[in-house]
């Protein structure tokens, strides 16, 4: 899925699918697929979430593609 910049209460923020966050070591992180062989697991600072979309104030830019499958297999792949 895309990052993409939806509004929320007239302010534009960055949004990613819910399902692609993943918690850990109190924080939140998402899996940003740049290639084939170049993912990476970034903290991510939320503002909001609801049931679809998660708004973000900080750790991706907008048009960065993030995993919504199988992410957390990936991030525990990652972290290791």
């Amino acid at each position: 899925a895309n990052v993409i910049v939806n509004q929320i209460n007239g302010i534009s923020m960055l949004s990613v699918p819910s399902n692609c966050v993943v918690f850990d070591r109190n924080k939140n992180w998402v899996i940003v697929y740049k290639g084939k062989c170049d993912v990476q697991a970034r903290p991510v600072e939320i503002v909001k979430s609801t049931r679809k979309l998660t708004y973000i104030k900080s750790g991706v830019k907008s048009g960065e593609k993030v995993i919504t499958t199988m992410q957390l297999l990936i991030y525990n792949a990652l972290i290791q």
